[in-house]
């Protein structure tokens, strides 16, 4: 249990990251845009189901990365 709830805080903290790279404005050669290309990659099979459930609010106001927080942290919850 506790590698599996390891698992789920690691991913939690890449949604995270993804969600405050995506604010940040990266140099597109540099080692943080790489970086971010990694947690878009591992995070977006993830997060693409519920946004095709939940649209933007706005168009812009990606509601999906919340969700799928919340989701996780009730199951890290239920682990621990």
């Amino acid at each position: 249990m506790a590698i599996l709830r390891l698992i789920v805080l690691a991913y939690i903290v890449a949604i995270v990251l993804v969600i405050v790279g995506s604010w940040i404005p990266l140099d597109p050669n540099g080692a943080a845009q790489r970086g971010y290309g990694f947690l878009r990659r591992i995070t977006d099979p993830v997060l693409e189901p519920v946004r095709r459930v939940v649209p933007p609010i706005g168009g812009m106001l990606d509601l999906s990365p919340t969700i799928v927080l919340l989701v996780l942290m009730v199951i890290y919850n239920l682990l621990g």
